[in-house]
């Protein structure tokens, strides 16, 4: 099962890069299998900073292809790209605990597998609500809504974190 985790480890963080790439330099020949080499890389050491400085590299990235390059940016890919890199993150938080070879135990696997599913869910939740009242997402600047966003990722994990939260064993 721990491969399972790296996997999914890898694969969103391929995932969000790639979605986060401006679109004139993501057609180039060297761009995927780069994109690929440093997934592999941070689900194979998910406890080095490979996992920080991918998350770290896709943010500066999208950000820098929206103000710089002009990239489009759309809720839809901001969910995308927030969604994937939550996934990597929590992944490689899970990863991390455990040699490669081992198995998870199950009680590990239900309770991270709801977690995540519950954030991506409230988060997809949030955007349905900010795309369909046009004047939240039209008369705010892109560079008040990408930290209003990132800010409301983490409220929402917070909470679903408290919630989720057991209370500590009675002595």
């Amino acid at each position: 099962m721990s491969l399972g985790v790296r996997l999914v480890l890898a694969a969103s963080g391929c995932l969000a890069l790639n979605l986060s790439f401006p679109p004139q330099f993501a057609d180039g020949p060297l761009w995927p299998p780069l994109s690929v080499a440093l997934a592999i890389f941070a689900a194979v050491w998910p406890r080095s900073p490979a996992v920080s400085g991918m998350i770290a590299a896709t943010v500066t990235i999208w950000i820098v292809g929206g103000l710089v390059y002009d990239a489009p940016i759309d809720p839809l890919g901001a969910l995308l790209v927030g969604c994937a890199l939550y996934v990597q993150h929590t992944s490689a938080a899970l990863a991390a605990q455990v040699p490669l070879a081992s198995d998870i135990p199950a009680r590990l696997i239900g309770p991270w597998a709801l977690r995540t599913g519950l954030v991506l869910v409230v988060t997809t939740l949030v955007y349905l609500v900010v795309v369909t009242v046009p004047p939240l997402l039209g008369s705010v600047p892109t560079l008040v809504m990408l930290p209003l966003g990132a800010l409301g990722a983490v409220t929402v994990a917070a909470v679903v974190r408290h919630v989720l939260q057991r209370p500590p064993a009675a002595e």
